[in-house]
């Protein structure tokens, strides 16, 4: 906007609408980013969850939340001001000034040194001769099993692979939140389906 540059905003996501836009530049999740062709765009900034892997050079991916305003480290980079420290169970903490002041009920999340624990777990990485922030997941959604921690995406892409073209039922393990606020594990069972469009 401050460089004059068109804004077009569509109520819900949609592929064709974005793909026939006119559009040169987006900003997409990346449930989004798979349901389009990148190379319609001249820059693509992919945010929200975990990038996609193996991305064109175009594409640049971001790395914020509510609490700082949007974006503030991208393709791993933290913007100028911005301060990323990872504490000793690798979660991501941001400071800077783009964090907020409080909540709607006045509550502050930062600690007293002005530092935001986002929930993130995080690592450096020399890429290129330049160290950048490597956002793994959520810290909630890593499963410890039997000692082992384990992402989700791996072990749901390896059913997807595993039960594709099959009908199966599977039984899943899955954690919810009961009625006083605690995490359970739940057992839960499915029938995988082949169709025309895969599972």
């Amino acid at each position: 906007l401050h460089t004059g540059t068109r804004l077009t905003v569509i109520p819900a996501f949609d592929a064709d609408i974005a793909m026939s836009s006119g559009a040169t530049l987006a900003s997409l999740v990346p449930t989004a980013y798979a349901r389009i062709d990148p190379y319609r765009f001249r820059v693509l900034l992919v945010g929200g969850a975990k990038p996609p892997e193996n991305m064109p050079s175009h594409c640049y991916t971001t790395y914020g939340m509510t609490e700082t305003g949007s974006g503030c480290v991208y393709s791993g980079i933290p913007l100028r001001g911005v301060e990323v420290r990872i504490d000793a169970e690798g979660q991501i903490h941001l400071r800077g000034p783009m964090l907020l002041r409080t909540y709607r009920n006045a509550a502050d999340p930062k600690d007293s040194d002005g530092w935001l624990a986002t929930g993130d777990l995080g690592s450096w990485a020399h890429v290129g001769g330049t160290e950048r922030l490597v956002v793994q997941g959520r810290r909630g959604d890593l499963i410890n099993t039997g000692g082992e921690k384990v992402w989700p995406e791996p072990v749901e892409q390896a059913l997807t692979d595993h039960l594709e073209g099959r009908n199966e039922a599977f039984e899943y393990e899955y954690r919810m939140r009961d009625c006083s606020g605690e995490y359970r594990w739940m057992v839960g069972r499915g029938m995988a389906m082949s169709n025309a469009h895969g599972i």
